[in-house]
């Protein structure tokens, strides 16, 4: 049973982890549009 609740909570905090990586991401990738509109 505590391997079981270790294993959900691993999988939950990778899931949260990618996430936030992905949200990252996007607002990088929103910021380097922002900057191209900016430049030219």
């Amino acid at each position: 049973m505590a391997t079981l609740l270790t294993t959900a909570m691993l999988v939950a905090a990778l899931t949260f982890v990618a996430q936030a990586n992905k949200n990252k991401q996007q607002n990088d990738t929103k910021a380097i549009v922002n900057l191209r509109r900016f430049t030219t």
